[in-house]
């Protein structure tokens, strides 16, 4: 014959005693200290502060150049300067800021200048097809007429069918 055991009804007014005691015990414990952590983890911490640090001077490099090609577009060209050595104190590897710093300069008639910043702009990519043209009108402009004839020649090679290359290369003749 089996016996049957009534259920409880009531529920009690706090937790169940499993899980209340070990709360009362971890309350009961002295504060604990952290540990020192290894170097190898301030490592890492570090190259991914970097990481960030990086990603948000890309993101501000891309908007200085647009915003001095926007300045360049306004004909402020001293602004439109101010851009792009802020660009080039960062990221001097890029040769686009050199080339947008040369128009500038080439449109406040700073010959000698546009032209060093695209000799600067041809030795990060020799291959940029926009700077030869910019550094052949500079060269034009400060009477280097072998030097603009070689820029031209170089451009008629990439876009035989341009009659202002062609026209330039014969004012340099």
């Amino acid at each position: 014959n089996k016996t049957c055991v009534p259920l409880r009804t009531s529920t009690p007014p706090y937790p169940s005693p499993p899980l209340y005691l070990p709360i009362l015990a971890l309350m009961n414990q002295p504060p604990r200290y952290r540990k020192r952590h290894s170097p190898c983890r301030a490592v890492v911490v570090a190259i991914l502060i970097w990481g960030s640090i990086a990603a948000v001077a890309q993101i501000n490099t891309e908007n200085m150049l647009y915003m001095g090609r926007s300045a360049i577009a306004a004909e402020d060209y001293l602004t439109a300067i101010r851009y792009f050595n802020q660009i080039i104190e960062v990221k001097p590897h890029l040769y686009q800021p050199f080339y947008y710093r040369a128009y500038a300069k080439f449109a406040l008639e700073d010959f000698q200048g546009a032209e060093a910043d695209c000799n600067q702009a041809l030795a990060i990519n020799p291959f940029a097809k926009d700077v030869r043209p910019l550094r052949g009108i500079c060269r034009i402009r400060l009477a280097n007429y072998a030097g603009a004839a070689d820029d031209y020649t170089w451009c008629l090679a990439n876009a035989p069918d341009d009659a202002n290359f062609r026209y330039n290369r014969a004012l340099c003749r």
